[in-house]
């Protein structure tokens, strides 16, 4: 049960070329000067994190206090992003405190920060609960006035300030 070997002859010269594992016949080996992948190696596939990096560190050229400069893409989203929540847009906060706690991990054991942010959520709550209540009171004061005055209120007014028009009484028109 040996294996069987071919013998091949070299071109150059007449010794004889035993075949075997790793010693291709002559004749199939590939030829001086040509490769063996001739495409070469495929490239791979950037993932999303290299295409969000190359996105992201793009320049644009932006106008910052009347004078024109160039900066990355992410630096201009960050300062958009702070921008909106200096001005008071509830998600651009969320969203900047959210970054900073994530990027400052040792600010979320520092007992200040915390406690800043829950008075200043607190505040707000506070101020989002007395609107809606003066809301509702002016809302309320609203349907009352309506409802003493109102339409109602002045056909009844009407009615009795001017007899000659035929009302028997404020209840309902006289019917004849």
């Amino acid at each position: 049960m040996g294996q069987v070997h071919e013998v091949a002859h070299m071109r150059d010269d007449d010794t004889e070329y035993e075949v075997g594992y790793g010693r291709p016949p002559t004749y199939t080996r590939f030829k001086p000067g040509t490769s063996g992948n001739p495409k070469g190696r495929p490239r791979s596939r950037k993932n999303l994190a290299a295409v969000f990096d190359a996105a992201s560190s793009e320049r644009v050229s932006v106008t910052e206090n009347g004078k024109r400069k160039t900066i990355t893409i992410l630096e201009a989203i960050m300062k958009q992003v702070t921008h909106k929540a200096a001005a008071g847009d509830q998600r651009a906060q969320r969203l900047y405190v959210d970054l900073h706690f994530r990027l400052h991990p040792e600010g979320k054991k520092g007992y200040g920060d915390i406690e800043l942010m829950r008075e200043l959520g607190a505040a707000a709550a506070d101020a989002i609960e007395k609107e809606k209540a003066e809301q509702e009171r002016a809302e309320k004061q609203r349907a009352e006035s309506e409802k003493a005055g109102g339409l109602p209120g002045l056909l009844r007014t009407v009615m009795e300030s001017c007899p000659s028009l035929g009302f028997e009484s404020d209840t309902g028109f006289d019917r004849r």
